[in-house]
């Protein structure tokens, strides 16, 4: 199963890190839709943080283990577009988990 932590502020609703690990096993390697659109949403929101807004997130990816940690930019039109991607992501997910919540679980720990 693949396992989705999201951390945020409860005062901002500022998504602060993501980490993403695990494997669906909705179907055998090579042929997972699931994981394949779960690795293909993720990679695609990191490289609109890093490279359409050029900023500068903190991303690991480690046996199956993805860990982005996000900035809080003073910019607030540069922060409001990173939050506006990061939540994208998160609600990109829990769409994915409606159809297929055998195969991913998503968590939001709020501080």
């Amino acid at each position: 199963m693949i396992q989705a932590i999201f951390w945020e502020t409860s005062k901002y609703k500022h998504i602060e890190k993501f980490q993403i690990e695990g494997h669906a096993d909705y179907a055998e390697y090579g042929l997972d839709i699931v994981c394949a659109a779960v690795s293909a949403l993720t990679i695609t929101i990191v490289n609109a943080m890093t490279e359409i807004l050029d900023v500068s997130v903190k991303y690991t990816e480690q046996d199956g283990k993805i860990l982005c940690e996000i900035p809080f930019l003073i910019n607030d039109d540069k922060n409001s577009k990173i939050q506006l991607l990061a939540h994208t992501l998160l609600m990109g997910l829990e769409d994915i988990a409606k159809e297929h919540s055998d195969s991913i679980n998503i968590k939001t720990i709020t501080k």
